[in-house]
């Protein structure tokens, strides 16, 4: 077929359409964007492999990242990061952080250096990096959904290893190990102390007059009215 020249009339609906030379603008904003975010930190799940101090850990980020040449990478270790724990003036929570444990990657908006090293307050980051690597915060505590606990009650629950400490809404407690509970056994020891006394308060003597008190009955008597009132105490603070 013999070449003819396209139409020249731009508003001809049979004028083929042509690519154009260069992108739309929007798409090469939202590329550029899309590039420039891959380089912004914000949050990764994360292990500790190294511990450096009570809260001071190196961790591996657990998201592979993917190369622009479409190969998956392990991102790098993380090292010195600080653990957040509940900690206040005056008082605090320590966590025994472990290697293996999982949690969040926090990462700043800048430069954490000068605040840590300034013992807190308002400081001058003096640094223009942002939500770089090397700012993070590690929050233990964050796992997989299968090693989440499965409790099924509303209590607050603190454990470390076979001890746990349950405070629950009625206002009751558990404090137990893998074979004891320790309320329960104050009760146990309280009421054998009771029937003890109670033994002693009855008990009698031979004497030439016959058999007589060998106690004195009232201070017996008001012991045991006030071990059953500790008894009754400890009652209510037995959890179920």
């Amino acid at each position: 077929m013999p070449y003819t020249d396209p139409p020249t009339n731009p508003f001809d609906e049979n004028t083929p359409d042509h690519e154009p030379l260069t992108r739309p603008m929007d798409e090469v904003v939202r590329d550029g964007i899309q590039e420039a975010l891959k380089d912004v930190h914000v949050a990764l799940p994360a292990m500790i492999v190294k511990v450096q101090g009570e809260q001071l850990v190196d961790v591996q980020p657990l998201l592979k990242m993917r190369m622009r040449t479409g190969e998956l990478q392990d991102r790098p270790v993380v090292q010195a990061v600080p653990v957040a724990m509940p900690h206040g003036k005056d008082y605090y929570i320590k966590l025994p952080i472990a290697v293996g444990e999982t949690g969040l990657l926090v990462f700043s908006d800048r430069s954490l250096d000068a605040w840590l090293a300034g013992g807190g307050g308002i400081v001058d980051p003096n640094d223009s990096r942002l939500h770089d690597i090397n700012d993070a915060v590690f929050i233990p505590g964050v796992v997989p959904t299968g090693g989440q606990t499965q409790d099924g009650t509303t209590d607050l629950v603190v454990k470390n290893g076979d001890a746990v400490l349950r405070v629950q809404k009625a206002g009751t407690f558990q404090l137990k190990n893998a074979s004891n509970e320790l309320i329960d056994l104050l009760d146990q020891i309280t009421k054998k102390v009771q029937e003890t006394n109670d033994t002693l308060k009855i008990d009698t003597v031979n004497t030439i007059f016959g058999a007589e008190p060998l106690n004195n009955f009232l201070t017996y008597a008001q012991i045991s009215l006030d071990l059953q009132a500790l008894i009754t105490k400890l009652e209510t603070l037995k959890g179920g």
